[in-house]
C-alpha cells in the first residue's frame, strides 16, 4: 500500500488561512524567507497522525493557548487538514481544551481534550477505543532535533521526535540496521573514542581508553551538536519503513560535509520513505538536483507570506529549467521566481 502523500489541503492553521498542495514526490523541499510560514506546514502535515496515546502535541506544535493554533485566533472556524491518507478537524476553544475528528473512511474518532490533559475518546457513539481496533496504518513523523536528554518509552517502537530514545531504539533496532548506524557513528566519533549503550536504561555514553584497565567516559550530550545532529537525522531514516518523516532545517549547525552525508541517505533511502523538508541552504537543494534520479524524485515549493497569510506555488520542473537543470539558487532569485510561477 503507498503510504505516501499525494496531495494536501490546510485550513485556518496558524499563518494559513487556506492552502492546497498538490504533486508530492518523494523529496518534497519548502523554500522561502523567514516567516513564511514554512514550519506551519511542517507541523499541519505532522498533525495527521496525532497519536494522543504516544504524541503530546504540546512538544512538537509550537503555540500558548490553544486559539493559537487556528489563524489569527479565529475560533470561530475549525481547523481542517485533508490528505489522500486521511484528515483531521479541530476546534479549538480559548479556554477549556480542544475537540478533534481523526481518521480516514476506515476509523474515525472524536477526541475531547480538556485544560488539564483530560481526554476523552468516542469511536462512534461508543467511548474508547473498539476491540477490534487498529492503529491507523500509515506514519507520519515530524523531527526536531533538540539537546540529547535520554529518556525510556516503553511503548513507543519509533524514535521520538526529539530523539529522547535514541539510546533505546539503537539498541532494539534489527541487526542490519544497529551495524548501520553503528558504522555511521564509528565513522563520525573522534578517533580512539567508542560509542556505547547501557543496557539497563539505554543511555548513550562516549568512551575512551586510557590504559587496558582505565576507560574515561563522557555524556552523549557533551560530543559536538553537529554530530549529535547528524546522527540523530540518519537513526530517523534508517529506523522508519513506509513512513512520511519531516525535517526542520536539517542544515542548522551542521559542517556541510555532513548536509552531503543527510542527502545521500535521503536520496538512497530505500525503505520506501517520503520526505518533507524546510530549508534555507541552497547546497541541499543543488545535492537534490545532482543526478537524474533524484531530479526526479524532488518537487519544490516557494513558500511566501502574501498579505499576512501563507502561500505556495509549485515549482514546476517542466517550466523552471534554470533551476532544475541549471541550478539557479532558489533563494537569491526567489522573487523573480515567485513572480514567474
Amino acid at each position: 500500500m503507498n503510504q505516501h502523500i499525494q496531495n494536501i489541503e490546510i485550513s485556518n492553521f496558524k499563518s494559513i488561512k487556506d492552502l492546497k498542495i498538490d504533486g508530492c514526490k518523494k523529496i518534497n523541499i519548502f523554500a522561502g524567507k523567514p516567516n513564511a510560514g514554512k514550519s506551519n506546514i511542517l507541523e499541519a502535515i505532522s498533525m495527521l497522525r496525532l497519536d494522543i496515546i504516544e504524541d503530546d502535541f504540546r512538544e512538537y506544535l509550537r503555540f500558548k493557548n490553544y486559539d493559537d493554533l487556528t489563524y489569527f485566533g479565529n475560533i470561530e472556524n475549525n481547523i481542517n487538514i485533508t490528505s489522500n491518507l486521511g484528515f483531521i478537524d479541530f476546534e479549538a476553544f480559548e479556554l477549556f481544551g480542544i475537540s478533534y475528528l481523526i481518521g480516514n473512511k476506515e476509523n474515525m474518532f472524536k477526541i475531547n481534550i480538556d485544560d488539564e490533559n483530560y481526554i476523552n475518546i468516542f469511536h462512534g457513539e461508543e467511548r474508547g477505543f473498539p476491540k477490534n481496533y487498529k492503529p491507523f496504518d500509515y506514519n507520519i513523523l515530524l523531527y526536531k532535533h533538540k539537546e540529547y536528554i535520554n529518556k525510556k518509552f516503553f511503548y513507543n517502537k519509533r524514535l521520538n521526535v526529539f530523539g529522547r530514545n535514541l539510546g533505546e531504539i539503537i539498541y532494539k533496532e534489527s541487526t542490519l540496521n544497529q551495524k548501520k548506524l553503528f558504522d555511521t557513528i564509528a565513522k563520525l566519533v573522534p578517533e580512539n573514542f567508542k560509542i556505547k549503550i547501557d543496557s539497563n536504561n539505554y543511555e548513550l555514553t562516549v568512551s575512551k581508553e586510557i590504559t587496558p584497565f582505565v576507560e574515561y567516559s563522557l555524556p552523549y550530550s557533551m560530543i559536538a551538536e553537529t554530530l549529535q545532529r547528524l546522527i540523530f537525522y540518519k537513526a530517523a531514516i534508517i529506523t522508519n519503513n513506509d513512513s512520511v518523516l519531516l525535517f526542520e532545517e536539517p542544515e542548522a549547525h551542521c559542517f556541510e560535509p555532513y548536509i552531503l552525508e543527510f542527502t545521500n541517505e535521503v536520496k538512497y533511502n530505500e525503505n520506501n520513505n517520503q520526505f518533507f523538508m524546510v530549508t534555507h541552504s541552497d547546497f541541499i537543494i543543488q545535492e537534490f538536483l545532482r543526478d537524474e534520479e533524484s531530479k526526479d524524485n524532488l518537487q519544490i515549493y516557494l513558500v511566501n507570506n502574501v498579505d499576512g497569510k501563507t502561500e505556495v506555488k509549485k515549482l514546476d520542473k517542466l517550466n523552471n529549467d534554470e533551476v532544475y537543470e541549471y541550478g539557479m539558487n532558489v533563494f537569491f532569485n526567489f522573487d523573480n521566481l515567485w513572480e514567474n510561477n
